[in-house]
């Protein structure tokens, strides 16, 4: 690979990681705001759309919503070509781009609308499900079965199931929705550790080439 295209790849995988890390934070502070404005939420009893509807807090958490599709759609494109050298890599990233898409859904379509709010939060939970599981051996390839970005996607799909099989649906919900915060959120700092380490070991080669001549 040329070095133009290994330099694009880096700030491609750079952005990437940034993205993650801003909706792991936006949502995290965006859903904490959400609830305090809105008073009377309780998690386990209440779901996370409710934050959404006609309540104080119908703004905060729809914008929160809607900034973590539009990121989730760029950051899974980064990450399909973080994951080029794997076709499961690339197919995983795109659902994820699809559940993104979903997710946009659940923000225009709050849970006042009915049916269409329903539709679409199935939508979401459902594809994500699929993209995180078609992703797992990707990831398990790309840094290793030990890695924490592998870890935290198996630990993720089986603490969800488990919470939707012994749980009620909205603290299913929200075990699933944190659980998706802290997976985006240790993939984007193992890129950025990677990046790090590759940009070290590029500086050691260059000084050690310079002590040579």
């Amino acid at each position: 690979m040329a070095e133009k295209d290994v330099e694009r790849l880096r700030k491609s995988n750079r952005l990437t990681a940034y993205l993650g890390l801003l909706i792991a934070v936006e949502f995290s502070i965006l859903w904490t705001a959400a609830v305090i404005v809105n008073g009377d939420w309780q998690l386990g009893r209440d779901t996370l759309s409710e934050l959404g509807g006609n309540v104080p807090s119908r703004w905060v958490f729809n914008i929160a919503v809607l900034i973590a599709g539009f990121a989730g759609i760029r950051f899974s494109f980064g990450l399909a070509k973080l994951l080029s050298g794997q076709r499961l890599g690339r197919t995983g990233s795109y659902v994820f781009a699809v559940a993104s898409l979903g997710l946009i859904s659940v923000g225009v379509f709050p849970i006042d609308t009915g049916t269409p709010h329903t539709v679409a939060s199935i939508f979401f939970f459902t594809v994500a499900a699929i993209a995180a599981i078609i992703l797992l051996y990707p990831l398990s390839k790309q840094f290793g079965v030990g890695s924490a970005p592998f870890i935290t996607t198996a630990a993720v799909v089986v603490v969800s199931f488990l919470a939707l099989a012994t749980t009620p649906v909205p603290f299913a919900e929200a075990v699933t929705v944190a659980g998706l915060l802290v997976w985006v959120a240790v993939l984007s700092l193992q890129i950025l550790s990677d990046l790090r380490k590759a940009n070290t070991g590029t500086a050691i080669s260059e000084r050690r080439g310079s002590e040579e001549n």
